[in-house]
């Protein structure tokens, strides 16, 4: 089971439409439809996993009790764009893979090596607690990184 992201995550970050049209296992037109081929989906979201830890297990050792509800959204994210592009690009139409999911998942293992190098902080430590959550947004031209800043609570104590 992937611990960062899972199938109906990546199905409420893609969509349903999306999600079918890269990882399924049957034919639209059919009589029996396309069906989600979880398999398929669970090893590109265990393919995100193991990349992210490869990068940052070390750094951030907390992150081996991750679960998909108290892993830092951020990293949902990152396994969100590597498991698109991987089911993308293993797709029977490997020109499927545009240019911005390319350009995601580029971003997405850059990210993992600032996260690494100290340039991005991950909660200070922390997964977790539905309060202190980073996040992610990626549109056309950048990731913007942002989250509950560790220090802004010593900073208002007392307002």
């Amino acid at each position: 089971m992937a611990k960062y992201l899972n199938i109906d995550g990546l199905e409420l970050k893609l969509g349903k439409e999306e999600l079918e049209q890269i990882a399924s296992n049957g034919l639209h037109n059919s009589a029996d439809g396309a069906a989600i081929d979880k398999e398929r989906v669970e090893d590109a979201l265990m393919f995100a996993d193991n990349l992210i830890d490869s990068h940052i297990l070390r750094s951030h050792p907390f992150l081996a009790e991750a679960t998909p509800e108290t892993a830092p959204s951020l990293l949902s994210g990152i396994a969100c764009d590597i498991a698109r592009y991987r089911l993308r690009n293993h797709s029977a139409n490997k020109s499927e893979a545009s240019d911005l999911v390319e350009r995601r998942y580029d971003e997405a293992v850059q990210s993992l090596e600032d996260i690494r190098d100290g340039e991005i902080d991950l909660q200070g430590g922390a997964l977790s607690d539905g309060e202190n959550v980073t996040s992610m947004a990626v549109n056309d031209d950048s990731i913007l990184c942002g989250g509950a800043d560790s220090t802004t609570a010593k900073f208002l104590e007392g307002y």
